[in-house]
């Protein structure tokens, strides 16, 4: 025997919705008062008693075993099923899958009853049953249906058995058809049978039924004239109806004639000459607009489901029965009325001889929709306009489509529909289509992508058109927009903005028609957050105190749309403050006899806007102390003293976003206070600061690595080169020391940052031969450049933030510079005896060539000629005496080198950015010192420093002066490489 084990029960939740919308509970549906039955719903047995054989393993037989359901109800409302008398040796290797006719399934039954047998149970599966089966034995009762365990297969013909077991699945549809009972074993050995077979009740939804019966004589008004359906509680307004007449028998249909009127008179023949004169017995018939089939004209009329129909239209309807006025072909006529009060259903029989009965009453299915949009008459629709919140879209729209669900009219081409966007944009999506003939549940989908328009003269079935306006210029009463259409297709919302209130407005054009959208309305939009970009340039323009006209461009793609505004008094916008695509906008700025102001213009595509800016100097006096302030790479805080005569009002103002102004608007003298962002590049940068009418210049130097830091933390480290041994010492600022042997005692020392990595790096130059280790991953570069006797000075000459190999020739003046990446120049620039003091003069970002020259006898001047790399243009100044030691370096911290020399007889050290305006001295160090200068506190300005016998001596410009003991006497201080 096959060893069993134990099998997981897992249980999984399924939530089901039920659309259908019905009254609140029981009460909802109400009868007429001639004795009727107070069900709302219709109960349908059926089954099949056929034995059903379980299998040791495999599908019984029959597999699968069916039941045929006909002429009921086509809204179902419950489903209970019996299995009946069912016997099996192990119960939980029994599968059963129930399948609808519309496709749905249920695993009913899976895994349950462990392996206790059963012998001639009956099971009742029920959704509203107090308990599920579980793994304990199986006695007869009524239980929901379960399903323990998941993965389960049953063989074809089946579909997939899926997890859900809940017989709710078949809620809400329609139960004609074929129902299929697949049971499977799904392990050998044990077997069983359902040896009754099975039993399917269906309880069909309704909303009130009178299942008194209604007599037909040979000629005339039936008895009871009218029969009636009160209902009552039902939510307002319907959107489906479906009639259903129980047990009709007559010796000749033909002479029948059936009208339904609804509580507000409107009223549908269901059935009129129909059937010939063929005799029927106990037909169930439902009316249902859905329907396949037609009533036949002259052919025998069975039991099922039919559209109305009314073969001879004009038939009279005694009275009380209403008469006059419109009348509707379809059940779909009534959508849009109220729902409660008495349904009313006259029969007549139109020619003598024969006679006939409705036995079993009639009932009637109401759907009623809150979102339904009513027409009656000329009034305006109820709701106008009906609404929808959209939200979430990002960016404009590009393609915009709308779906109108359940639109039936008795007369289409009476009926005008208008969308309104967000933004205001209106188009006619319907108007004077669709013809005079009844239209009734359609579906309709308005798509410029459409084959073709709604036809004009109809008749109107279901499908996708292009918006359809027959003829231009409805008037569609307020709150609907009175101007002119935006387009005439849903073109004119490209470019509007998604997400807001969208609003359908419906009205008729005749008051004798009537007609209803039963269904939902949506609008299906694609967006993007490029499609509409709208830009504008210049963004400022600055004025004079005399004001003037000004303009600026706006730049967007065809098709969209902008509007401008702006709520400055002294700014009036002079050309249109709306349009499409690009433009131009006109303004004028008024004389401005106060303190500097600004103003903004704003334009908006109805999701982003972008703003102008109006800059105007102040009608007061004012005056800077400063013009042009320079920054290093770090950036830092910036501060000008502004003079304002007489107390006027002032503020700075700047379109750069790497400046922030901090000082808030001023009266009289003050100080303007900025703060510069670090430049990330290795580009140099400039913008202005407008204080009134007057402009402050801001330069800032790119990102350069700091001289001589080797551990890449942007100060100068303390290092040494020890010429016994060829090992650079270093003394990081971040904390520690390392040493590397590197070089022999005579080579030159050149560091310098070779591979970009904002960190120096240690090298040598030998007789023309260039030693360098790269700290970005220690690899070794030897590289030829230059002979013997040259002097090496590297330096980023092309502002690609590595160093370039490059060498002075003492000989002939001559300059060789080598990028790492093959190319190379040579410049003349000098003569023998010439000393090289190459630096970025002019905060580009690139090192300049220089030379010192220095006096020539006692009392004489030095002479520094630097060759400009922004404009190619050299220069001479003369700054510095007979003895003294040029010094380069930024020691202002404005991005820029500065002119400096170290006098040996006094130790002063004398610096400038202008020696014919300006310089600064300071006395720091003795004739036979080491020359070190370098930024060791880190706030981007050069510190002077010396080095003394393995002492350094270091004043910092924020730090102060430190004394530090690093190095033995005669080491080389590896800051002084490039100083002779």
């Amino acid at each position: 025997m096959a060893q069993r084990f134990p099998r997981v029960a897992i249980f999984v939740i399924f939530a089901l919705f039920l659309c259908t919308i019905r009254g609140n509970g029981p009460a909802a549906a109400q009868n007429s008062s001639d004795s009727p039955d107070e069900n709302v719903g219709i109960v349908s047995v059926f089954s099949n008693t056929a034995n059903i054989s379980i299998p040791e393993g495999g599908a019984a037989t029959p597999y699968p075993s069916i039941i045929n359901v006909t002429n009921i109800p086509i809204q179902l409302e419950k489903v209970t099923v019996k299995l009946n008398t069912l016997s099996h040796t192990f119960p939980s290797d029994i599968d059963i899958l129930l399948v609808g006719p519309q496709g749905q399934t249920a695993l009913i039954m899976s895994d349950v009853g462990s392996g206790t047998a059963v012998n001639g149970i009956t099971l009742t599966l029920d959704d509203d049953a107090a308990l599920p089966m579980t793994n304990a034995a199986l006695t007869s009762g009524t239980f929901k249906p379960t399903n323990l365990t998941t993965g389960d297969v049953l063989p074809a013909p089946a579909p997939p058995a899926g997890t859900n077991a809940a017989l709710n699945v078949f809620n809400g549809s329609n139960p004609n058809g074929e129902w299929k009972l697949y049971v499977f074993d799904d392990l050998g050995i044990d077997g069983g049978n359902i040896a009754g077979g099975w039993t399917l009740t269906l309880t069909s939804a309704i909303s009130g039924q009178n299942t008194n019966a209604i007599t037909i004589p040979d000629n005339g008004i039936a008895s009871p004239y009218p029969s009636e359906i009160n209902i009552a509680n039902l939510p307002d307004p319907i959107n489906r109806v479906v009639v259903t007449l129980t047990n009709f028998s007559h010796t000749s249909p033909d002479d029948i004639d059936v009208l339904l009127v609804g509580p507000t008179g409107r009223r549908v023949v269901l059935m009129s000459d129909a059937g010939g004169s063929n005799a029927v017995s106990n037909l169930n018939l439902t009316f249902d607009d859905t329907a396949l089939q037609s009533l036949p004209d002259s052919t025998t009329l069975t039991s099922g489901l039919y559209r109305p129909g009314d073969f001879e239209p004009g038939d009279a309807f005694p009275a009380p029965a209403p008469s006059g006025g419109p009348e509707g072909a379809t059940l779909a006529s009534l959508n849009g009325s109220a729902a409660n009060g008495a349904w009313k259903l006259y029969v007549v029989d139109d020619a003598g001889n024969n006679v006939g009965n409705i036995s079993g009453g009639w009932n009637i299915l109401i759907q009623t929709f809150s979102g339904t949009i009513s027409l009656e008459g000329s009034a305006p629709a109820n709701p106008y306009p009906s609404e929808i919140v959209v939200t979430g879209y990002a960016g404009n729209i590009t393609k915009a489509t709308v779906t109108i669900n359940n639109f039936s009219h008795l007369a289409p081409n009476d009926f005008d529909l208008l969308l309104v966007g967000p933004d205001g944009r209106h188009i006619v999506l319907m108007s004077d289509a669709g013809g005079s003939t009844e239209a009734g549940s359609v579906n309709l989908t308005f798509d410029d992508l459409a084959p073709s328009t709604v036809p004009a003269s109809g008749p109107l079935t279901s499908g996708t058109y292009k918006p359809s306006d027959n003829e231009p210029g409805e008037v569609f009463p307020p709150p609907a927009p009175s101007s002119p259409v935006t387009g005439t297709t849903l073109g004119a919302f490209y470019g509007g903005t998604p997400n807001g209130i969208w609003r359908l407005y419906a009205v008729n054009e005749s008051g004798s028609s009537f007609g209803s959208i039963g269904g939902s309305w949506s609008v299906n939009l694609q967006t993007s957050v490029a499609a509409c970009l709208v830009g504008i340039s210049p963004m400022v323009q600055a004025f004079p105190v005399g004001g003037g006209n000004g303009s600026f461009d706006i730049v967007q793609p065809t098709g969209c749309s902008w509007a401008a505004s702006s709520t400055d008094s002294f700014l009036q916008i002079t050309s249109n403050t709306t349009g499409g695509g690009n433009a131009t906008m006109n303004f004028t700025v008024a004389p401005n006899q106060g303190p500097a102001r600004t103003a903004t213009i704003d334009v908006t595509n109805g999701v982003t806007t972008r703003s102008f800016q109006v800059q105007q100097a102040s009608g007061c006096p004012l005056t800077v102390s400063q013009s042009t302030i320079n920054f290093a790479a770090a950036g830092g805080i910036g501060n000008v003293d502004v003079g304002a005569g007489g107390g006027c009002s002032w503020q700075g103002t700047t379109v750069a976003s790497w400046i922030s102004i901090t000082s808030q608007p001023h009266n009289g003298n003050g100080t303007l206070v900025f703060g510069v962002q670090p430049n990330p590049s290795h580009a140099p940068r400039s913008a202005t600061i407008n204080i009134g009418s007057l402009v402050v210049n801001v330069n800032q130097a790119p990102t350069h690595t700091v001289a001589f830091d080797f551990d890449g933390d942007a100060r100068t480290d303390v290092s040494v080169f020890r010429p016994s041994n060829g090992t650079w010492w270093i003394s990081r600022s971040t904390g520690g020391v390392t040493a590397a042997q590197f070089g022999v005692g005579t080579d030159a020392l050149a560091p310098a940052d070779y591979d970009g990595d904002l960190k120096s790096d240690i090298a040598v130059f030998r007789d023309g031969t260039w030693y360098f280790v790269r700290s970005s991953d220690n690899t070794i570069g030897i590289v030829a450049w230059g002979t013997a006797g040259d002097l090496p000075v590297p330096a980023d000459y092309n502002s690609d933030g590595v160093a370039e190999l490059a060498v002075f020739r003492p000989s002939t003046g001559v300059w060789w510079i080598l990028n790492l990446n093959g190319t190379f120049s040579s410049t003349a620039f000098g003569i023998a005896g010439d000393i090289p003091t190459p630096g970025d003069y002019d905060g580009d970002g690139r090192a300049d060539l220089s030379i010192y020259r220095a006096a020539s006898s006692p009392g004489g001047q030095g002479a520094w000629w630097i060759l400009n790399s922004s404009n190619g243009i050299a220069g001479a100044v003369s700054f510095g005496t007979q003895g003294d030691v040029p010094v380069v370096a930024d020691y202002d911290g404005d991005g820029r080198d500065n002119i400096a020399v170290f006098r040996p007889s006094t130790g002063v050290w004398y610096r400038s950015t202008n020696p014919a305006t300006n310089y600064d001295s300071v006395q720091w160090g003795i004739s036979t010192d080491k020359l070190a200068p370098g930024d060791y506190d880190g706030d981007g300005r050069a510190d002077p420093a010396v080095f003394r016998n393995g002492v350094w001596y270091v004043l910092g410009s924020t730090a102060g002066a430190q004394i530090l003991q690093f190095g033995n006497a005669g080491d080389r201080a590896v800051p002084s490489s490039y100083i002779p």
